[in-house]
């Protein structure tokens, strides 16, 4: 499925699929302005995921040394992490969760998930020695064991995304959670949730799908103050305010699918993926666009479609297919966006300082 562009510059929409809670439509983007790009890091292989650390680079990859970081100007400053048993240690290939700056430190989080362990490591000091230099650590309670995204708040708070299907703890749904590390409890809080139609499929198949149609990104403004959640299988982004359990709901599309989905599409993988990824800054959300089936292997263009915290649209970029994006990170200092392909493995660098002369952004 292409780009559909949207008609409407923002209007109120009623979902009946939705309980009838209110969703909010955005539409009507600017035309999209088409970016080429040149490859970066092209000793790197195997990555899995790339995140901007201040003024650093952390690429994730399937090789011996996990986590390999650079600067801006490409200038590799060393690596850490492995696989293994060890308490710093990773059971898989993993990303990065989160990054912040801390008293002049730049500490970037890490899931263990056989051990539900969040670990914040001093990136800086681990390149000088080659392994993990843990500055927080924090172990999260048995009840979030399918907890699979996380966000540092505070010293003191921890958001997240849990999927309870299979754990079965909680609630049997995807959702929210906030953690507080005193007393060592959460709360949760609830997000939509898709399903599938069970039609006599086994209940341990329909839990498996339910998870996989609910999978989702999650994104903290950097200062810290708004939580937006975009679902990869269906056109809608809900925004928190920290500490909030309602969110404000976005519609992306005219004609998002409904909630149930037919079980024969499921099984046929006939389900477009909208998104694939979410990236913020304090100003902005930057949507990574792709409108294609899920059994489809073909490369497709992708858009970068650009909102503020508010739901208004501002700008879109367009990617050619022949780059196959499926992550990106956003420098709005220097007007560079990263943009990573798994098929290609490979990363790729995209100025938009003069496609940005006349633009909304900055």
């Amino acid at each position: 499925m292409g780009f559909i562009p949207a008609f409407a510059l923002l209007f109120i929409l009623s979902c009946s699929q939705d309980d009838d809670e209110t969703w909010q439509y955005i539409g009507k983007f600017p035309a999209p302005i088409e970016l080429e790009g040149v490859r970066v890091f092209e000793s790197e292989f195997g990555i899995i995921h790339i995140t901007q650390a201040d003024s650093l680079i952390i690429i994730a990859t399937q090789r011996d040394t996990l986590f390999h970081v650079y600067d801006k100007k490409e200038n590799y400053l060393g690596g850490f992490g492995q696989i293994g048993e060890g308490p710093y240690e990773l059971p898989f290939y993993t990303l990065i969760q989160d990054v912040i700056t801390h008293n002049s430190a730049i500490v970037a989080f890490i899931y263990n998930q056989n051990r539900q362990t969040l670990f914040g490591v001093d990136i800086p000091a681990s390149t000088q020695v080659t392994e993990p230099v843990v500055k927080q650590e924090y172990k999260l309670p048995q009840e979030l064991k399918g907890a699979y995204r996380f966000h540092y708040l505070d010293k003191e708070s921890i958001v997240g995304i849990y999927d309870d299907r299979f754990s079965r703890l909680l609630d049997h749904k995807s959702g929210g959670f906030y953690y507080y590390v005193e007393p060592d409890t959460f709360e949760t809080f609830p997000l939509i949730n898709l399903e599938v139609e069970s039609n006599g499929a086994s209940p341990g198949w329909i839990m498996h799908a339910g998870m996989n149609l609910n999978i989702r990104m999650m994104a903290v403004s950097p200062d810290r103050t708004q939580i937006a959640l975009l679902i990869n299988r269906s056109p809608k982004l809900e925004i928190f305010r920290v500490g909030s359990h309602s969110p404000d709901r976005y519609l992306l599309h005219p004609d998002p699918p409904e909630d149930i989905f037919n079980i024969d599409l499921v099984i046929e993988n006939a389900i477009t993926i909208y998104f694939e990824d979410l990236y913020a800054t304090d100003d902005y959300l930057y949507m990574l666009y792709s409108g294609r089936l899920l059994s489809d292997d073909e490369s497709h263009e992708k858009y970068l479609q650009v909102i503020d915290w508010s739901g208004l649209p501002h700008k879109q970029f367009k990617f050619p297919a022949s780059y196959d994006l499926r992550s990106v990170v956003v420098d709005e200092e220097n007007k560079v966006i990263y943009g990573m392909s798994y098929s290609n493995d490979a990363i790729y660098k995209f100025d938009y300082s003069s496609a940005d002369k006349a633009s909304t952004i900055n």
